[in-house]
């Protein structure tokens, strides 16, 4: 979560294996080394159930690491310590049931192997955006999107190293609701 101004602050709500995004380490789930949580499940319910664990880590992973895009080369879908991974299958199931629940977006959505991650929505990040920007007196103010996204301006807040695509999504948005102009 974060706070009115976009600095991030621990998220009371997440379970107990989600860290804090500045800590150092991922901690996995207890499932993520269990060998069955790497072959898609044969009954629907257990299948579904499987997915949306798969979501759920897919999603603290890429807020933990700040990840915005994610294909089946992502090193979280392999685990080396009980040598299992994901097959290339699976983690299109995973990446459609993420797609699915309005927590991602296809890249290409006709390849359909890459895909946009929002552990913040688009609309989430435009909000975020909108309230740094009247916290910090930067309304009618003109911004780069490198100052944004990497320079001094976005420095400590939560979209500090957004990715561009998902920091244009956001402002593209803002700019509907009469709160950007994009130059």
């Amino acid at each position: 979560r974060t706070s009115r101004d976009g600095h991030i602050q621990q998220d009371r709500g997440l379970s107990s294996w989600d860290l804090d995004p500045k800590m150092a380490a991922f901690c996995y789930p207890p499932h993520y080394h269990l060998p069955p949580f790497y072959f898609v499940q044969p009954v629907a319910d257990t299948q579904e159930k499987q997915m949306e664990m798969w979501c759920d880590l897919l999603l603290a992973y890429c807020q933990h690491h700040r990840i915005f895009e994610v294909d089946g080369g992502c090193e979280l879908f392999a685990n080396k310590a009980i040598g299992r991974k994901l097959s290339n299958e699976a983690v299109g199931l995973v990446l459609a049931h993420l797609v699915k629940k309005g927590q991602g977006e296809w890249c290409d959505v006709k390849l359909k192997g890459k895909c946009h991650v929002y552990w913040n929505t688009p609309a989430q990040w435009a909000d975020i955006l909108s309230a740094w920007a009247e916290d910090c007196g930067n309304v009618n103010t003109i911004c780069t999107l490198y100052e944004l996204r990497e320079g001094d301006t976005g420095e400590g807040t939560a979209f500090q190293g957004i990715s561009q695509a998902m920091l244009l999504k956001a402002l593209r948005l803002l700019e509907k609701r009469d709160k950007v102009a994009l130059l």
